[in-house]
């Protein structure tokens, strides 16, 4: 089966879907839809066995077109997908799926109804070290997870339609997500706005879990350095994940504070150990390469994937409960859905 695959947005990020799935197998761009001029002579020129149109309505209706991908400003999300997937299309969003967890549940009805596939492109998910960190966790090599701290900054594109949680935090609730198979029962968050007239563009959140687990997001798009790093620490061993580290990007630390009978007076008692630390393996894959792979697979039946619109209304339900605490001052807003805390 070969998925013939629209593309309505050919922006920043839109290049990149376009070129992932021009090279994945079994697939193929068989067109391109955007309402910028620049945009489509960059299209055409990077694609040029590709048609280039300037509207979108010609890609939702194609006869010859499987399904759609979507790189449009985030409010015109649940339009697009409502479109295509009523019109029989396979859909790929980019994130935020909807401005809501409920408007993100209903667009995942109606792709059950439909009996489409509907992927949200939350990159990170398939990124190598999300992989092996998911794995390590599963198999107990960190014991009882006791912290997660994300820095994700850098000199960002500031967003209209979105503030900072929402375009950029948002990444790392959907790595929670991915990474814990649970939700957090509430949320702290405050925020700053560095221009006025704009939306909060700094952010500082605080997810807490109904174990005790503490999940912390600095996330900036104010920033003179890039910064895309993230520590998972448990009581056996520590994992620091530094994605622009060029040597080594994922390691393990067998590192912690053991409990012991007696302490020096005024100190904790607690033996501390810094043992070897050990770079670990990833695979040679790009994150959207292996998405495009599992949208192609999803949409043959052999797999479900594994940020769709479910998984995608859990994170809104973060998102949403971040905003509203941020709007409140930080006050803690409990995750709708979640567990209740003990």
């Amino acid at each position: 089966m070969t998925l013939r695959i629209g593309l309505i947005g050919h922006g920043h990020w839109g290049t990149n879907l376009a070129r992932a799935a021009a090279r994945t197998p079994g697939c193929v761009l068989a067109a391109i839809a955007d309402l910028d001029p620049a945009n489509r002579a960059r299209a055409a020129a990077a694609h040029p066995d590709v048609p280039v149109t300037d509207d979108p309505a010609i890609l939702v209706a194609g006869p010859g077109i499987d399904a759609l991908m979507i790189a449009t400003p985030a409010g015109s999300h649940v339009a697009l997908a409502t479109q295509a997937l009523d019109a029989g299309k396979h859909v790929l969003v980019t994130k935020p799926l909807a401005p809501t967890a409920v408007e993100a549940e209903a667009l995942g009805r109606l792709a059950t109804a439909r009996g489409r596939v509907l992927l949200v492109d939350h990159t990170f998910v398939w990124a190598p070290p999300v992989t092996a960190i998911r794995g390590r966790i599963a198999a107990g090599d960190l014991g009882a997870l006791v912290y997660i701290q994300s820095e994700r900054a850098g000199l960002g594109i500031f967003k209209d339609d979105v503030s900072v949680i929402e375009d950029l935090a948002i990444h790392d609730f959907a790595i929670f997500d991915h990474l814990l198979d649970r939700m957090p029962a509430r949320v702290s968050a405050t925020t700053a706005t560095t221009h006025p007239g704009l939306n909060s563009s700094a952010a500082w959140i605080s997810l807490f879990y109904p174990d005790g687990l503490v999940a912390q997001v600095a996330a900036h798009w104010l920033a003179p350095v890039k910064v895309r790093r993230m520590t998972v620490a448990g009581r056996r061993r520590i994992l620091t994940w530094d994605d622009l580290d060029p040597v080594a990007r994922l390691r393990l630390h067998d590192a912690g504070a053991d409990p012991v009978d007696r302490a020096v007076p005024g100190r904790a008692a607690l033996a501390y150990r810094t043992g070897p630390v050990t770079p670990l393996p990833l695979e040679a894959i790009e994150p959207l390469a292996a998405e495009l792979a599992e949208f192609r697979d999803a949409v043959a039946g052999t797999i479900r994937p594994r940020a769709d619109a479910r998984a995608a209304a859990r994170v809104a339900r973060v998102c949403d409960a971040a905003v509203a605490s941020a709007m409140g001052g930080g006050a803690p807003v409990a995750v709708d859905g979640a567990e209740a805390a003990p």
